[in-house]
């Protein structure tokens, strides 16, 4: 059989079987998408309690099918991305792939993100992976120790508590950052008085003591040890 029929046949029996991949809400995951997705807009369309009812319902089911169509679609991307990832790296076959089924590689890569975050977590905590926002899903997915936010989800108590968390680890990284370029700063702030310190040798050298000169030599090596790492 072709590679191209393989992943013909993965694509049709992934489609052909969503049961296996589902999106289940609690309480708490209805409550936090019902104000996501601001369903009290749907009040000024009709006075009609029951037809209000009825199209806040559909609005949910509404984004749980989406969601799931997200979870499926990132299911096939990554199978297929891990069949051709050795084989087809060369070729860009998998790009290639995608070109032919009219998709991004920047979209493939977000479904793919929140599919293999989705199917890590605790069986009880899928839905809110499935619920957040992609720029939640692509920090998290950019952090070398993603293990501490898969501990977060599955400890978590809400999809706020998450996001919460995840806010708060944006900024201890802009902080760091910050800190990182203040650093450089003050490196490249000692410039002038490498300058100054230098003509200070070529000025005074002669009369320090053999002990002094022994020591700013020890001294300057160790700053050329530390320059040139």
């Amino acid at each position: 059989m072709k590679i191209t029929d393989k992943i013909k046949n993965k694509v049709k029996s992934s489609i052909e079987a969503p049961k296996k991949l589902e999106v289940n809400l609690n309480s708490d995951s209805e409550n936090f998408l019902k104000e996501y997705l601001n369903l009290e807009l749907l009040n000024e369309l009709t006075q009609d309690k029951d037809l209000l009812k009825f199209l806040k319902e559909q609005s949910l089911e509404l984004f749980k099918i989406q969601s799931k169509s997200v979870l499926l679609l990132g299911k096939v991307f990554n199978e297929v991305y891990e069949k051709l990832g050795k084989q087809g790296s060369l070729n860009g076959i998998y790009e290639k792939w995608l070109s032919i089924n009219n998709i991004s590689s920047r979209t493939a890569l977000r479904y793919r993100k929140r599919y293999e975050l989705f199917k890590i977590v605790d069986e009880t905590k899928k839905e809110r992976v499935a619920l957040l926002a992609q720029k939640y899903i692509d920090f998290i997915s950019s952090e070398d120790d993603k293990e501490k936010y898969i501990e977060v989800i599955n400890k978590s108590e809400s999809i706020k508590e998450i996001i919460e968390y995840v806010e708060e680890q944006k900024k201890v990284e802009v902080i760091h950052k910050n800190e990182e370029i203040e650093m450089c700063n003050d490196i490249f702030n000692y410039s002038p008085k490498y300058i100054k310190f230098e003509k200070d040798i070529n000025n005074k050298i002669e009369n320090l003591s053999a002990k002094d000169k022994k020591n700013l030599q020890k001294y300057l090596e160790k700053i050329d040890q530390i320059l040139g790492k």
